[in-house]
Formats: C-alpha cells, sequence, structure tokens
C-alpha cells in the first residue's frame, strides 16, 4: 500500500528507520505515545492510520499544499572510502519553528517482495544545528559517509532534511538525489569575455581524479584555444592545466573543447568556452607581458590567504573576483595599485562572501582582468 503511494506521488521521499539499528531505535521513540510497530510520520507532524490508503492520501496533500521556506540542492562525490555530501541551502520564506536541525541519509531499495515500502535507511550522519532564519540567506554544509562497500552506488539516494527538534517537529525541507558523482573536469563552461587581438587570456581547468586508479586521457581543442594535448592524474590526486585564448580577429568565438578520459562513468566530457576579440590601440604588448597573477599564499589555507598579481600603472582597469565551482561569483575586490611600475600588488581573502559569511571549505578560483588581459588560478581553503 505504501509503494501504491509512493509511485502515485514521486515528490514522496519514504524513509524507513529499522529499529535494530541505533539510529532507527532513537527515532522511533523520538515520537512521543507510540508503542507499536510500523509507526508512520508524514512530514513529520501527520500521523495516519496505519495500512489506510485513504488516510495516507490525505495527509499527503496536507503536507504537499504547504510553502517550505527553504531551497536545498545536493552534490557529492566519492573517494577512496567515503561518500561525500555537499548541501546548499537558501532561505526563501519566513521560519517559524525552533531548534531546527539538519541531517542525511542514505537509503537503498528494499528487495523483499513481501515488504509495503521501498526504501530503508542505511546510514545517518547524525544531526546539525540549522540556525538561518533570514530570507536569502545561505549556507553550505559538507558530510562524509564511510563508504560501505555491500551498497549498490547505482541504487542508492542521499536524502537531506531541515526539521524542527521541538513542538510538532515539522520538516521544514527535504531534497534527494541519486548517486551522481562529480565530473572530473571542472569548471564545465568558461567566458574569457573581452580580449584584445593579439593579446592572450588564460584560465585554469581542474582536472580531479576522484578513484584509486591512474586517470588518463586526452583533449581536443579548437581554433585560438591552446591547451595541451593529453593528461595523467595519479590517483586520489588533481592537476591544473592553462586555457590559452588569443582572438586573431574583431568577432565573437564559441566552442567545445573535448575531454576522453579512463573512467567508464566519465567517458567524454565537455568544456564550453566564450570569448570575444576586439581591437584595442591602447593596449601594447609590453603592457600585456607585464600583466600577471602570481598566485596566492598559503595554499590550501584555513582562515585568510594573500593573493598577488603585477599590473601596469597604465592599466584603465582592474579587477580580482573569486568564483566557487559552479561559476558563481563569491567576493569582489576593488583593487588599488601600489602605482609604483614593477611592484607587485596583492588582496587577502579572509574566507568570507560579499555578505561577510564565511565561505564553504572547497576548490575556488580566483581570476585577474585588465585591458586586454585576464588570467584565473585556483586555490583551496580547509577550515
Amino acid at each position: 500500500m505504501l509503494s501504491q503511494l509512493y509511485t502515485a506521488h514521486p515528490d514522496l521521499f519514504p524513509l524507513v528507520w529499522d529499529t535494530g539499528d541505533s539510529w532507527g531505535n532513537d527515532r522511533y521513540w523520538w515520537y512521543p505515545g507510540n508503542g507499536y510497530v510500523p509507526w508512520i510520520t508524514f512530514g513529520g507532524t501527520i500521523e495516519p492510520t496505519w495500512n489506510n490508503y485513504s488516510d495516507y492520501e490525505n495527509a499527503y496533500q496536507q503536507i504537499s499544499i504547504q510553502e517550505s521556506p527553504l531551497a536545498i540542492n545536493l552534490q557529492m562525490y566519492l573517494g577512496r572510502d567515503a561518500l561525500t555530501v555537499t548541501t546548499d541551502i537558501e532561505v526563501t520564506g519566513q521560519i517559524t519553528t525552533s531548534d531546527n536541525k539538519l541531517f542525511l541519509v542514505i537509503t537503498t531499495p528494499v528487495t523483499d517482495p513481501d515488504a509495503d515500502y521501498v526504501n530503508k535507511v542505511v546510514a545517518y550522519s547524525g544531526e546539525f544545528d540549522f540556525n538561518l532564519s533570514q530570507i536569502g540567506e545561505t549556507m553550505t554544509h559538507e558530510y562524509s559517509f564511510d563508504l560501505d562497500p555491500g551498497w549498490d552506488l547505482d541504487a542508492i539516494e542521499i536524502i537531506a532534511i531541515v526539521q524542527s527538534w521541538s513542538g510538532t517537529k515539522n520538516i521544514l525541507q527535504a531534497a534527494r538525489s541519486d548517486y551522481n558523482p562529480l565530473s572530473p573536469i571542472t569548471p564545465s563552461q568558461i567566458d574569457f569575455g573581452q580580449v584584445a587581438i593579439g593579446s592572450s587570456a588564460i584560465e585554469q581547468i581542474t582536472i580531479t581524479n576522484y578513484w584509486a586508479d591512474e586517470l588518463t586521457g586526452m583533449i581536443f581543442p579548437i581554433p585560438n584555444f591552446e591547451i595541451v594535448d593529453n593528461f595523467t592524474v595519479p590517483a586520489m590526486g588533481s592537476i591544473d592545466v592553462d586555457l590559452t585564448f588569443t582572438p586573431t580577429e574583431e568577432m565573437d568565438y564559441e566552442g567545445d573543447i573535448i575531454f576522453t578520459t579512463s573512467h567508464e562513468l566519465f567517458p567524454t566530457v565537455i568544456v564550453h568556452v566564450t570569448g570575444s576579440g576586439f581591437e584595442d590601440s591602447a593596449v601594447d604588448e609590453h603592457e600585456i607581458t607585464q600583466n600577471h597573477l602570481l598566485g596566492n599564499f598559503p595554499n590550501p589555507f584555513h582562515t585568510a590567504t594573500k593573493i598577488s598579481f603585477n599590473v601596469t600603472k597604465k592599466s584603465p582597469f582592474v579587477t580580482l573576483n573569486i568564483y566557487n565551482l559552479k561559476g558563481q561569483k563569491v567576493k569582489e575586490f576593488d583593487v588599488i595599485l601600489s602605482g609604483v611600475e614593477g611592484k607587485s600588488n596583492s588582496v587577502v581573502w579572509d574566507g568570507t562572501d560579499e555578505s561577510g559569511k564565511k565561505a564553504a571549505n572547497g576548490i575556488y578560483y580566483y581570476k585577474l582582468q585588465t585591458g586586454g588581459f585576464s588570467q584565473t588560478k585556483k586555490m583551496i581553503l580547509m577550515r
């Protein structure tokens, strides 16, 4: 009967907690007044009559019309011994509950044909305080599950839930995802913007090997975009390769750079690239060669890192921005040049975004743009 309900309503997330597991037993006794198995709760608050389809349907209708105050997005990647899940959450409406917490579970399908349910919880993260309250606030949470060799990765689901731990124990929002490993090639698209004809802009592409075997492959570039033609990445390692855009005409450039890899999940990966060439008589070759992104130190960093670069005092404008792996701008710096020819300039990033909130651990790109020149490098934040 429950499986019939799940089939009728794909947006209903089934979670079956086994009281034989410690977390399942705790969850069972968490709701007051129960004393029998099974025990069903919809949305954390509604308890329909057991084994009564019309009650199940009514309970679903009650929770499905409620507006959630949260939006949740999940990403995951597979390491040697762990499955790491990144949860991005944004407040989109008014939160009226208190003592709210985030937790994650992994579920697998139940193969018993006599069982009237479809998914069983096989791993539980524990609870984490969820303190966002204002519309527009965001957070990123990362958690790693120990990898169970008995899991069928093609069948598991990862589910994130934000729920009140007090009162009626309302569930504010949930999200789920099949196992969908992160691409080994990032970012998936690059926009070089406007680059002066005859000059070059450089962006970095990161190739990450999440697996226990060596990752190899070939790269097939397109005209005006130059990159190495093959790569080798050791197990559980990563490398950065430079992609150089050199426009030769005043026009828009667009195309796909194709990567082939030795991993069966990613035989082909495409990076979409765009850029524009423009005629700029004010830019001379000497000035372009003097502009350079030196790097950041320390890298990886815990609390702050210094990003250094060389820019000529003739440059008409200078921007330095930080982006996450999704290409979203995290921080923008107002660059004040030293005014001394040949003297390096620098900014310090304290690991916060534009609103002053701490950015999540992970990989970030920082991009320097000035005149007909741009260059991008990678850094890692590890608190």
